[in-house]
């Protein structure tokens, strides 16, 4: 049986929240760590980390605008 767009978009906004608390306790623990004591590949790769995970929360975000909005217009 498929999903209904409420159960989709209830699962979509727990994937958003999960990570925006995953993003938060991330830039807490890298805003505590001394950048200097790194080598620059691993400050390149972590930086690549952090855009990727921008543009998942930018993904995740829509995603859960989209369906609230197929929901908007169902009912």
């Amino acid at each position: 049986m498929p999903l209904t767009i409420a159960a989709r978009l209830d699962r979509a906004r727990h994937s958003h929240a999960t990570l925006v608390r995953f993003s938060e306790r991330r830039e807490a623990f890298l805003e505590a760590l001394d950048w200097e004591a790194f080598d620059p590949g691993f400050v390149r790769e972590t930086s690549m980390a952090d855009e990727q995970l921008s543009l998942d929360l930018a993904d995740a975000w829509l995603l859960v605008d989209h369906l609230e909005e197929r929901l908007a217009e169902e009912s």
